[in-house]
């Protein structure tokens, strides 16, 4: 599992994991603390041009990273946080998640 710090206008990576081609279903945990707390907080993912926006429900919320970030071997995914609130608008600065590698398949017609 990946875990995201978001503190104010900061974004950090706490922990990471290796991000593959075609891999789906990777999790990401987010800590929000200071001023983000309490505001309305939208995970902005990116790869190269291909952007997502994930709701986040709050401090220790877990949201998957978007499968399409992971299509191209060596893009770069990075994250950050933005937070929005009746009179506030606080965005993070981008934190580099990891480099998409290569990974294994299966060759079709071989079992085993």
């Amino acid at each position: 599992m990946i875990e995201i710090r978001a503190c104010a206008t900061s974004c950090e990576i706490t922990r990471t994991q290796l991000l593959t081609v075609g891999s789906r279903g990777i999790r990401a945990r987010f800590t929000i603390v200071g001023e983000l707390a309490g505001l309305d907080l939208t995970a902005c993912w990116r790869a190269g041009r291909t952007r997502f926006e994930v709701p986040i429900s709050g401090d220790g919320a877990v949201t998957e990273v978007p499968a399409g970030l992971l299509t191209t071997p060596g893009g770069v995914v990075e994250v950050g946080v933005y937070g929005a609130g009746p009179h506030r608008r606080i965005p993070t600065v981008w934190a580099k998640v990891g480099e998409v590698r290569r990974g294994t398949a299966p060759t079709a017609g071989e079992h085993g």
